[in-house]
């Protein structure tokens, strides 16, 4: 697979610790994905270390754009966090198999960073107008934490069929209306009540993915219309 080198266009700080990258082609040829694939971005000056990150822009666009956690202890996040715009760096792909099909009813269940790939979808759901009912769940410890929040909402706005709950595990803030708490069986009920006719993708870190593919296969969901993304 040929390697291709992009430039960082764009750098949005959002959430916490968190910063939204966009990166566009050097010479014009532009990566083509699927949403919810993911590309390998080498370190700086390196041809063998990378790191694999979910693409959150929507298929059909040049740029692409990623959401990267930096963390104290992170090595690749560490480095990228001091590049600024104009430095370029090199990405290779697309990989994976988390990729929405078309499917017109759909459950997408995403936990911090995991909401990449899911807006992947949203967003090209959104443009396409895809006819059908999409409802995310999307969890994270506090408000400011969140990211995509105001996007989320603006999309909910675009198209009809989306419903969009978030969820908080570790406060509850002053005239707030989304849920508190982790993604339980009740929380799932609630907002999808019709588990085994929607296709689900879900995205988090490994025990969270783990347990929503617990509920959904004992809720009746068919093993082919299940779709997940872990790490960690």
């Amino acid at each position: 697979m040929v390697k291709l080198q992009y430039r960082i266009a764009k750098i949005v700080e959002d959430g916490v610790s968190t910063k939204l990258y966009t990166l566009e082609s050097v010479n014009g040829t532009s990566i083509t994905f699927k949403p919810g694939q993911f590309v390998k971005i080498f370190f700086p000056g390196s041809e063998k270390e990378f790191r694999m990150f979910s693409i959150a822009s929507p298929p059909g666009e040049a740029d692409l754009e990623f959401c990267i956690k930096i963390l104290p202890d992170g090595k690749f996040s560490q480095l990228i966090d001091k590049m600024k715009m104009g430095e370029t760096l090199t990405l290779e792909g697309p990989f994976g198999h988390f990729v929405y099909e078309d499917a017109g009813n759909c459950a997408f269940v995403a936990a911090g960073t995991g909401i990449a790939p899911v807006l992947s979808m949203l967003r090209y759901i959104a443009h396409t107008q895809k006819p059908g009912n999409f409802t995310l769940l999307y969890t994270n410890k506090t408000r400011n934490s969140i990211l995509y929040y105001d996007e989320l909402k603006r999309l909910q706005q675009q198209h009809s069929g989306f419903n969009i709950i978030f969820t908080l595990t570790q406060e509850v803030p002053e005239n707030w209306d989304g849920e508190t708490g982790r993604i339980n069986p009740d929380m799932v009920n609630k907002h999808i009540p019709d588990p085994a006719a929607r296709f689900w993708y879900f995205c988090g870190p490994v025990e969270f993915v783990k347990t929503i593919k617990d509920y959904t296969l004992n809720h009746g969901v068919h093993p082919q219309r299940i779709k997940m993304e872990g790490w960690g």
